[in-house]
């Protein structure tokens, strides 16, 4: 794999020209339409599977960070791993390009027929993303009873879906959603340990589970007159702050192990 830091290459000596003809008189029917009236451009689930995206610097840093490959050595048992070279994305929020196509689509991208475990995928987030953002949703169990699930429910009829490029995509009905919610596995946002950065940062406490179920107390209170009110004697730090060591942030969830 290719080192995770390497020199920015140099500015380019004459500015690249651009490829799009005269907007004022070309009309492309496509995105390009878009950004030449809006100045962004954005299309369905804000997946950028062209222009180079997926081999940006950016991207290779990211996927070389000792941090991301440690947990894929762990399942694997091996520091001889392969990785794709899978988009990245970029989804603006309806306040800024209305309403479109951000309605969730339900899959796994493992084809039935692939029994046990194939494929495992991991995502990063680049920006802040909390409780009330969009983004990932995975269906926390539903591993374990893959082949469960295909044994009991086998694909009939039509896949119209399944093509060469998309060989492993299998998309699930709401139907299919509930079969796996019926048998102990829930929707669930990966950003616990985003979560749990935000409430370290804030000095608030949490419940007693470390990994989930991540809920603070709030900031202390009393009653006066029957009427709950702010404590005055709360305060936002600690008296003595503790020595932010590496061993402090990995036992925190700030930093990997």
């Amino acid at each position: 794999m290719a080192p995770s830091r390497i020199a920015t290459p140099p500015p380019l000596a004459q500015p690249m020209k651009s490829a799009f003809a005269d907007p004022s008189t070309t009309k492309y029917g496509d995105f390009q339409d878009d950004f030449f009236r809006d100045g962004y451009a954005s299309w369905k689930g804000g997946m950028y599977l062209y222009f180079a995206a997926a081999h940006e610097k950016y991207v290779w840093d990211t996927r070389c960070e000792p941090g991301v490959i440690a947990p894929f050595e762990k399942l694997w048992g091996t520091k001889e791993l392969l990785v794709s070279f899978d988009t990245v994305n970029i989804t603006l929020p309806p306040s800024i390009v209305g309403d479109y196509d951000s309605n969730p689509w339900p899959h796994c991208d493992q084809a039935p027929e692939r029994q046990g475990l194939a494929c495992v995928q991991g995502i990063i987030n680049l920006s802040e993303a909390g409780p009330k953002d969009g983004g990932l949703l995975a269906m926390k169990g539903s591993a374990s009873l893959f082949d469960k699930f295909f044994k009991e429910n086998p694909v009939i009829g039509s896949t119209q879906w399944r093509t060469a490029k998309h060989k492993d995509f299998h998309p699930f009905s709401e139907k299919d959603l509930e079969w796996y919610k019926a048998h102990g596995c829930e929707l669930v946002k990966p950003e616990d340990q985003l979560l749990k950065k935000e409430m370290f940062n804030k000095y608030a406490t949490t419940t007693h589970w470390p990994h989930c179920n991540l809920y603070t107390h709030g900031e202390a209170t009393i009653t006066v007159d029957g009427v709950k009110k702010p404590d005055p004697m709360e305060r936002k730090e600690p008296i003595t702050k503790p020595m932010l060591t590496e061993k402090l942030f990995r036992l925190a969830g700030i930093i990997p192990y």
